[in-house]
């Protein structure tokens, strides 16, 4: 395979990544907050309910987490395959931190909340982070850079 097609593959791999880390992160996010906030006895019904509930809001937390991740993700990805990173660690760690830079800016521009108000929110973003990290490393990290 050329270096031309190489290069095409690697972009259309690394968006696919990026869109199942997105997925997997919006994922965890409508469920761990549903979930959450369900302070009665998990009985069938409850969980029944939060599983529709998630499935049902998923798609907006999609879009959510694809517009406030997009340009960290384009910086932190082409510096990954430029760099040739292929540690989980990193991946992980990248979206720890977006998740928690997420949540750090809704806070900064949300003042009238409180930060007792985003210490769940803060929690499962970290969560979302690393689990989309992972996805993300499977996907595509795993084999970044320039081939051996």
């Amino acid at each position: 395979m050329s270096d031309f097609f190489y290069l095409i593959w690697r972009f259309i791999l690394a968006s696919m990544g990026w869109l199942a880390a997105v997925i997997a992160a919006a994922v965890v996010l409508t469920t761990l907050l549903f979930a959450a906030g369900n302070h009665g006895p998990a009985d069938q019904g409850a969980v029944e309910t939060i599983l529709q509930v998630s499935l049902a809001t998923t798609p907006f937390t999609v879009f959510y987490v694809a517009t406030g991740t997009f340009i960290p993700s384009l910086f932190i990805i082409v510096w990954a395959e430029f760099a040739s990173r292929r540690d989980w660690l990193f991946y992980s760690l990248a979206g720890l931190l977006m998740g928690v830079g997420i949540v750090g800016y809704q806070l900064f521009y949300n003042a009238q909340a409180g930060s007792s108000d985003y210490v769940l929110f803060s929690a499962t973003a970290a969560a979302a982070g690393i689990i989309a990290g992972s996805v993300y490393w499977l996907i595509a990290g795993r084999s970044a850079g320039p081939r051996r």
